[in-house]
């Protein structure tokens, strides 16, 4: 809805300069990314707008490797996907900006080549790719991310500022590697 698009601009418009100060301060995340962040500070507004418009498909609401089961005597085998409770119509972006950040190392050359391997299954399932393309997808999952990482930011701040060892940087980490 039109309001939870402005709740979401507001809550990064608030989070991204505490989370680029903090990190930027000790070089722990690369400029480029940083500029990312910037750009999409800008363009927060008519990227929601694009995602509410793009077609959605079944998505899982929580891809991750714990909900899937593979069958190690057949390589070739898909994957068996658990745990449906979240289960609805979305974005696919949503899943896939999930399963990277919770299942994966950051290795942007993966994750290209399983958004270029599930861009390639829609296309060939007939998902024509004037609804749903590769630079698209990639720039919607790129967004969630960085959306997820300021989030998860602002809450560590949120955490030193009231003394909260939870959200200690290191604490969170260890929560993220479980």
């Amino acid at each position: 809805t039109a309001q939870c698009r402005s709740r979401l601009v507001q809550s990064f418009q608030r989070s991204w300069p505490q989370f680029s100060a903090a990190f930027s301060a000790h070089a722990m995340v690369p400029e480029a990314a940083l500029r990312f962040g910037d750009g999409l500070l800008k363009k927060l507004p008519a990227l929601l707008e694009r995602f509410c418009k793009e077609p959605t498909t079944l998505i899982h609401g929580d891809m991750h490797l714990g909900n899937m089961v593979f069958d190690a005597a057949d390589t070739d085998a898909e994957p068996v996907l658990l745990d449906w409770q979240f289960f609805g119509a979305g974005d696919p972006a949503l899943d896939l900006a999930y399963f990277f950040l919770m299942s994966l190392a950051p290795d942007p050359p993966l994750e290209a080549r399983l958004l270029s391997a599930y861009i390639d299954s829609l296309h060939a399932a007939g998902v024509s790719d004037k609804l749903l393309d590769l630079e698209g997808l990639t720039e919607r999952v790129d967004a969630l991310m960085i959306e997820a990482v300021v989030h998860f930011t602002s809450i560590r701040v949120f955490g030193e500022g009231t003394g909260d060892k939870t959200y200690e940087l290191g604490n969170m980490m260890r929560k993220l590697e479980s």
